[in-house]
């Protein structure tokens, strides 16, 4: 990715409510670490983690794949994470959190990355909305909606949680 496309994503995401001073940086490290840290290793990260699983649990967390009982599920929680998940080679297995991972990464690149202030209940919640598209744009493989601060929460728990699966 070379410069010039890095400031046109930058700037997009300014005027989607992101923050230059919060969101953004911590957005753009994400992009970097991407392709040497996590692209690379389907298979490594584990979703079902139990510290992963607990803090999903205990701040209300949805996740599961982009298809219509999920949608209705996922009303049902405060925040949720909805992508396909059929990218699976027989080397890797079923990584869902690699395909997470995938879809966050896709949201931030092609800046489907929204910030919106809520008030719920007397609290100010900043709120990320996230999307995906498959490659020809025709139809949407992740939709999210998560409380900013447990987004970036969420991202470094799973990526605590890489391993060689082969030991």
């Amino acid at each position: 990715m070379n410069g010039q496309a890095l400031l046109q994503i930058i700037n997009s995401m300014a005027i989607k409510g992101l923050s230059k001073e919060e969101d953004i940086p911590q957005l753009f490290d994400y992009l970097m670490i991407y392709p040497d840290e996590i692209e690379k290793y389907k298979g490594w990260f584990n979703i079902k983690d139990n510290v992963v699983d607990k803090f999903l649990n205990h701040n209300d967390i949805f996740y599961g794949s982009y298809k219509k009982d999920n949608i209705l599920k996922a009303k049902k929680h405060q925040w949720y994470l909805l992508f396909e998940q059929n990218k699976n080679s027989k080397k890797s297995g079923s990584d869902v959190a690699h395909h997470l991972l995938r879809h966050i990464r896709n949201a931030i690149a092609h800046a489907n990355i929204e910030k919106i202030i809520k008030k719920e209940k007397k609290v100010n919640h900043q709120i990320l909305s996230l999307k995906d598209y498959s490659i020809n744009g025709n139809s949407q493989t992740m939709d999210g909606r998560i409380e900013s601060k447990l987004f970036y929460q969420l991202i470094d728990l799973i990526l605590q949680t890489k391993k060689d699966p082969n030991g």
